[in-house]
């Protein structure tokens, strides 16, 4: 299965790579605009794992600009959080259907939300 991260601090991006080192393809990427060019150039990953607070853009509007480039993978975004949002932003991803996993989380959280986005991919639509 193959995993893009997003998130601004490497050392964040590299410890989840870690975690799902076993039985995932994972590509770490620092910056929103990494993720949308990759995108635009036909790269496509299984889910996508979005910090909520990046320095450019948060993650609400990553998930509505790769809705815009790849409707499907954009419902399999896992959104990782350090805790205490903006307002705004809360009420945003909240109108998602999308997990929201907070940090720390166990390698265990972290397989079990991976795996859940992924099996969405495959469930029958009603």
């Amino acid at each position: 299965m193959r995993v893009v991260v997003l998130d601004d601090e490497e050392p964040v991006g590299q410890a989840v790579a870690r975690m799902l080192r076993e039985g995932y393809q994972v590509t770490t990427l620092t910056t929103p605009s990494a993720l949308f060019a990759r995108l635009m150039a036909g790269e496509r990953w299984d889910v996508v794992l979005c910090d909520v607070m990046l320095p450019e853009i948060d993650g609400s509007v990553v998930h509505e600009r790769v809705a815009a480039i790849d409707p499907e993978l954009a419902r399999h975004t896992v959104f990782i959080s350090g805790g205490v949002l903006d307002p705004r932003v809360e009420a945003r991803l909240a109108a998602l259907p999308n997990a929201l996993l907070l940090k720390p989380f166990t390698p265990q959280q972290l397989r079990a939300a991976v795996r859940a986005a992924a099996e969405s991919r495959t469930a029958p639509r009603a």
